[in-house]
């Protein structure tokens, strides 16, 4: 049953992370669509 805690936190997580990446996105003025890029830029 634990697992299922785990992947909603992990999950949980994910989104808040995905939504401060697009946050600064939108500060910077600058379109991302590749994940893996917009982390190195930061």
């Amino acid at each position: 049953m634990y697992i299922y805690i785990y992947i909603y936190i992990y999950i949980y997580i994910y989104m808040e992370n995905m939504q401060k990446i697009m946050r600064k996105n939108r500060h910077r003025g600058k379109d991302c669509l590749n994940l893996h890029e917009c982390n190195i830029n930061y």
